[in-house]
């Protein structure tokens, strides 16, 4: 916007409408106060020091528009570069009013706040907290610089320690307090890191720093000059060194030791000879190998294994492995495989296969019991791999018999018999007889589904010779020895009796069919009976037979 041109008259009659309105904030031309805001600035002077007391002060100079309300924290600090400058690693404590730019008065007007303190030394001193812009210019100093504050953390940059309270690993320490313009020891380092020697401290971040800024507990001064700042350092590592020796712990040969050994670098790889039946696993700093860490054979040394200290690294040896394996052998169930150490007695793991019929009779190398033989649970050494084949045993039992009424060759005795599983179904070579009977099998049936190691008796079986169907209801039937014994019912006068249609007188109300007179097997006959009551009615029986 272009700026009016004004006239002295004016100026002057401007300035005393200002200060009348300061005194009376009614008063005036609201479009005469707007002229004065647009048109018109103050400057105030802020001296670094006051100028009655020191020798050319800094200084700093701000116009404000007339009217603006300085607030306490609007007051200059050294967040602004431009009094940043003036004592830099300080912070401003106060500003003090001086005076009156034009007039030299030093006593505060009334467009000021402040607040009033009595000093260590007894003297008043009063603090501006803020003022309203006028057009009266004015001056002020700083109070006093006091030294900021600045902290320190330590990193430990690969390194960490316990703390000694939580029982946590810390790799990056809480904040120590310094003060500007004052020397200060760090404090003691407390990191460590396997396989490294702290070097001191660094203000570069770079894991791989060697090179030190500071030394452990060195005296620094003035870091950082703005107050609150933080600084980090970071540790500095220098790698380790030491000397490994081998030692062959049984083994053969000899191996020279390795010196200068620092993270990064190799084991050396492993040239004794094992003994026997023995392999190489590894590297131990105790011969016994009871506990600690197991260094594989050209082991790349990190910080987390490395040994830290001159040290000898022992061969590890281990038997060398075998297993055995369980085959069944036509048994059922399963057995994990067992693993052995190389002539190392060890006992055979129970069998757990099952075979009905048989009883488990140990193991052998051969399915057909020709080679090596072991008992259940023996103790056995290998040095090599085996497979054991289960070995079964048949059973038996003890088989009585019983004619039951029968004969065989005229004895109505057997002698006992030894049958194993292996023999079943089993059927006895015996056929008994008994007069007038078929025999008619042995009782119980001895098969695989019903197999018992315990004594049984079978018992003869038998059924008539003579099998008789479509009988008529009144005929009583009688097997005997001989033949098959027929009776009539009772009541009649006579009988007539018929065979296969060929007519009999009979007296009698009985008639008996013989065996021997009859044709057997397949061939069927008929028997019939009239039987004549006092009045010559008859009455029909029948039956049909056949001799077995």
């Amino acid at each position: 916007m272009k700026k009016r041109k004004i006239s002295i008259l004016k100026l002057i009659f401007l300035f005393l409408v200002s200060g009348l309105c300061l005194s009376f904030p009614s008063c005036g031309d609201s479009d005469l106060e707007d002229d004065i805001k647009e048109d018109f600035k103050t400057s105030y002077i802020f001296y670094s020091y006051n100028p009655e007391d020191s020798e050319s002060p800094s200084s700093i100079t701000i116009s404000y528009d007339i009217g603006k309300h300085v607030s306490a924290s609007d007051l200059p600090s050294v967040s602004r570069p431009d009094f940043f400058a003036l004592n830099p690693g300080y912070k401003i404590d106060g500003w003090v009013y001086l005076k009156n730019s034009l007039t030299g008065t030093t006593y505060i007007p009334s467009n000021f706040t402040y607040s009033s303190y009595i000093g260590e030394n007894g003297s008043d001193y009063s603090l501006i907290t803020g003022f309203l812009v006028t057009s009266a210019p004015a001056s002020l100093y700083v109070h006093e610089w006091l030294p900021i504050t600045y902290y320190i953390e330590f990193d430990g940059n690969g390194g960490s320690y316990i703390d000694s309270l939580t029982g946590s690993t810390v790799t990056k320490t809480g904040s120590y307090e310094f003060t500007y313009d004052t020397a200060k020891n760090l404090p003691e380092n407390q990191f460590e890191r396997n396989g490294y020697v702290f070097n001191g401290w660094n203000t570069s971040d770079h894991v791989g720093l060697t090179v030190k800024d500071f030394g452990d507990q060195s005296s620094v001064l003035n870091l950082a000059n703005v107050d609150g700042k933080i600084i980090t350092l970071y540790a500095c590592w220098l790698k380790e060194k030491i000397s490994i020796s081998y030692d062959s712990n049984g083994g053969g040969g000899t191996m020279a030791s390795q010196p200068n050994v620092s993270v990064g670098d190799s084991l050396s790889a492993n040239t004794f000879t094992a003994p026997e039946g023995k392999y190489f696993f590894g590297w131990m700093e105790n011969a016994s190998g009871s506990e600690g860490y197991v260094f594989a054979d050209s082991e790349i040394l990190t910080e987390y294994n490395y040994p830290n200290s001159d040290t000898t690294l022992y061969a590890q040896w281990a038997w060398i492995p075998y297993t055995v394996i369980f085959d069944g052998n036509g048994g059922d169930g399963s057995m994990d495989s067992q693993n052995f150490e190389w002539g190392q007695a060890q006992a055979l793991n129970a069998n757990t296969f099952a075979r009905t019929g048989y009883t488990f009779a140990g193991w052998n190398t051969s399915a057909d019991g020709s080679g090596s033989s072991y008992n259940d649970g023996e103790a056995i050494s290998t040095k090599a791999d085996l497979r054991l084949y289960a070995q079964w045993q048949v059973e038996s039992r003890t088989v009585n018999f019983d004619l039951n009424g029968g004969n065989v060759s005229g004895s109505t005795s057997l002698a006992s018999q030894t049958v194993t599983f292996e023999d079943l179904p089993y059927t006895p070579a015996y056929t008994p007889q008994y007069e007038g009977y078929v025999f008619n099998g042995w009782s119980p049936a001895l098969t695989t589904e019903n197999w018992d190691v315990s004594d049984v008796t079978l018992v003869a079986q038998w059924k008539p010779k003579g099998a008789v169907s479509n009988a008529t209801t009144g005929l009583t039937l009688t097997y005997t020895a001989n033949g098959i014994y027929v009776k009539a019912p009772d009541g009649g006068d006579s009988y007539l009796w018929m065979l296969d249609r060929s007519g009999q007188s009979e007296s009698s109300d009985s008639y008996t069919i013989l065996y021997s007179d009859y044709a057997s097997d397949s061939l069927r006959h008929t028997l019939s009976v009239l039987v004549y009551d006092s009045e010559g009615i008859p009455a029909v029986y029948s039956l049909q037979f056949q001799i077995q």
